[in-house]
């Protein structure tokens, strides 16, 4: 069955572009920590003269700066090129959510030591 939206044709995936994102998420989410902070998606030229695309990021392993890449696919999958893209976008949105609520959680505590600093009868007693 295919549906409309306007005037384009919704044509549903099919069985083996899904199977695909579905391997590729479960890779992303496993580096999702390092995609976090850095990573990207990027078009590069393979060694056939095809233009690919692949998510590169730095891992760190025992101290060391490992370089990664995660092949996506090439110029003629849009959908898979657009939902890493998206993917990618939503993880560095829950990074900075994360480094942000860990912000304000250091600041309360200031707030908190200053306080107790300043009046000292607001200390709670044991």
């Amino acid at each position: 069955m295919v549906s409309t939206r306007g005037t384009k044709p919704i044509v549903p995936a099919p069985a083996h572009a899904r199977r695909r994102w579905h391997a590729l998420e479960r890779k992303l989410a496993a580096n999702a920590e390092s995609l976090a902070d850095r990573g990207s998606l990027v078009a590069m030229t393979s060694a056939s003269g095809r233009r690919v695309s692949v998510v590169r990021f730095v891992e760190v392993v025992d101290g060391a700066k490992i370089h990664r890449s995660v092949y996506i696919g090439g110029d003629d999958q849009p959908e898979l090129l657009a939902r890493t893209q998206l993917w990618l976008d939503q993880c560095r949105v829950n990074g900075r959510v994360a480094s942000d609520v860990a912000a304000c959680a250091r600041l309360a505590a200031a707030a908190c030591d200053v306080i107790r600093r300043l009046h000292p009868s607001l200390v709670p007693r044991r």
